[in-house]
């Protein structure tokens, strides 16, 4: 059973930085697992992890996000030498999947900004960008090339049930885009 605490973390991490991805929060919170594993083999360990990710996709956060942020962290962190893994001592494995955990978030963390800067490449003056819903990531993205100087207009959609292009829409408006609000209704 995952414990109450690590699920109130991966939320706690969400609350107090809106701006954090529900990716990175998965896999901060992951390392927290890992920081805390007593594991002795590598089955135990993903055994752990499969738990942790279970219980997070129960949440109200994207299980997609969730489940491929998890996924990454896990390809990326269990990649060991064979003769690393042979050993008898899982404590060593453990501290290699900790090391290459810490380097995937800091990765991680800084992909925003370098998606953000090989988009620009794609953004001509006063070009019309729709979009649907909202993303931190197309957000940095537009504002970025609002701020080098590019005229945008940009077009979102209402995105119901949740109006989460309505709160695209104010975080464009708030930085001075020139945005458009497409009710659903309209689309088609």
């Amino acid at each position: 059973m995952v414990q109450e605490s690590i699920i109130n973390s991966f939320r706690a991490k969400l609350e107090n930085d809106k701006n954090k991805s529900t990716s990175l929060a998965t896999v901060e919170t992951l390392l927290e697992v890992l920081d805390k594993s007593r594991a002795t083999t590598v089955a135990e360990f993903q055994n752990e992890l499969n738990q942790v990710v279970a219980a997070l996709e129960k949440t109200d956060y994207s299980s997609t996000s969730i489940r491929s942020a998890a996924d990454l962290f896990t390809r990326f962190t269990s990649l060991a030498p064979a003769a690393l893994l042979d050993q008898k001592d899982f404590s060593q494995v453990l501290d290699l999947y900790r090391q290459r955990a810490r380097s995937f978030i800091k990765n991680v963390r800084g992909s925003r900004a370098k998606i953000s800067k090989c988009a620009r490449l794609f953004f001509t003056h006063h070009m019309n960008i729709l979009t649907h819903s909202f993303s931190k990531v197309v957000l940095e993205t537009i504002l970025d090339a609002h701020k080098d100087g590019f005229p945008l207009k940009v077009w979102v959609t209402e995105s119901q049930p949740d109006a989460s292009g309505k709160h695209m829409f104010e975080e464009l408006k708030k930085h001075g885009v020139q945005t458009t609000l497409v009710l659903d209704s309209c689309v088609g």
